[in-house]
């Protein structure tokens, strides 16, 4: 009798043991004015591509950025008005040829800029989006749009999922619709910072025609575009403290194009990217005075 009894309580303890932090907490931005939170991007990125035309490439880039997130200003109805801005740190390109990596040097990568104005709510809902040009802002809304969570109102438990759909706004085009399915799935430790563990995964699928576009610099007659990427991830959010203290997405982008050039010649391009992307916070700044750091280890 006791051994069955100890059979009954191990999957019981087994449960217990992985369900053992059940807390609710509510998740909410709550910047202050006068700060700044300092971000380091790292970017690993592998890029194969093949067409009609010509033999098919692979490539290798390492990239890191510095980002920046200035709280500008909270109006009376709670919006936050932000200043981002993204700085490029370092940069290598590699071509793989016959099983060696070959450098392909841009130096004109180094130090490039980009500065974005945001409006957003506490609970994380993108209200506006300005870049410096309309192919800026579909960029970013492309990049961190699908992959920015609306918190859910009160405070919810591990377990708990919720979906998400947002527009991202091609320039001169159509808008498309992309979906984010969120689930918290529980608590980490980051340094001496807790956090809450949010797991997400997006697609979204542009299939248009570009010949009438800004894209279209080379003039193609015809241009079909079809792009389809596949974005998970994870978020790591200081809920105590209302930011997010480091998020890895893995963004998987399958694209292709037909064309007919402007000499009247059909060509299909196919490039295939997977972009492993780490954000880490840095720093927090308020008016020059350092709040917190994190460790910016790569």
């Amino acid at each position: 009798m006791r051994r069955t009894r100890l059979h009954m309580l191990l999957p019981l303890l087994f449960f217990a043991c992985h369900n053992s932090d059940q807390r609710a907490v509510e998740f909410s931005f709550r910047y202050q004015p006068g700060e700044t939170y300092t971000y380091r991007i790292y970017d690993r990125v592998e890029i194969q591509s093949a067409s009609s035309y010509e033999e098919p490439k692979q490539f290798e880039q390492y990239h890191v950025q510095k980002s920046q997130i200035i709280v500008l200003d909270q109006d009376s109805s709670g919006i936050y008005d932000l200043k981002i801005t993204f700085s490029v740190e370092a940069d290598s390109l590699w071509r793989i040829e016959n099983n060696r990596r070959v450098l392909k040097p841009r130096p004109e990568i180094l130090g490039r800029k980009s500065e974005y104005r945001l409006r957003m709510r506490s609970d994380g809902e993108i209200v506006d989006i300005k870049g410096k040009s309309e192919q800026a802002t579909f960029f970013y809304e492309r990049a961190y749009k699908t992959s920015q969570p609306v918190f859910p109102r009160g405070k919810i438990a591990p377990g708990y999922s919720w979906k998400q759909t947002v527009s991202i706004n091609m320039p001169r085009n159509k808008s498309f619709t992309a979906t984010t399915h969120y689930t918290f799935t529980g608590f980490a430790r980051l340094d001496e910072t807790e956090c809450a563990v949010i797991e997400f995964v997006s697609d979204l699928v542009i299939e248009t025609d570009l010949s009438d576009t800004p894209w279209n610099r080379k003039g193609h007659r015809r241009w079909d575009y079809h792009n389809v990427t596949k974005t998970t991830g994870k978020i790591y959010f200081d809920y105590q403290n209302g930011r997010m203290v480091r998020k890895q997405t893995t963004f998987h982008v399958d694209r292709r194009s037909s064309i007919i050039d402007r000499e009247g010649n059909k060509k299909e391009e196919h490039r295939e990217m997977v972009d492993y992307e780490t954000i880490k916070l840095v720093c927090v700044h308020q008016d020059s005075v350092t709040l917190s750091a994190a460790s910016p280890q790569k």
